[in-house]
């Protein structure tokens, strides 16, 4: 994804960080790209619904 040329990014950092993130956690590379955008934005934690994402850092599950 990163390089690949068809793609156009906004900020590859946050694509990076949200890909590794993803490799090794358990939940959707787009709940990861979520979070790392939020706290890019200076948040602490980014709310979720997601079961899968109750252990990760920086998520705070609702239920």
């Amino acid at each position: 994804m990163l390089q690949c040329s068809v793609f156009e990014l906004e900020n590859r950092s946050v694509v990076y960080q949200a890909l590794q993130r993803f490799q090794q956690g358990s939940a959707d590379f787009s709940d990861y790209l979520i979070g790392v955008i939020t706290q890019n934005y200076g948040c602490s934690s980014t709310a979720t619904f997601d079961k899968k994402l109750r252990s990760e850092k920086g998520f705070d599950l609702f239920e």
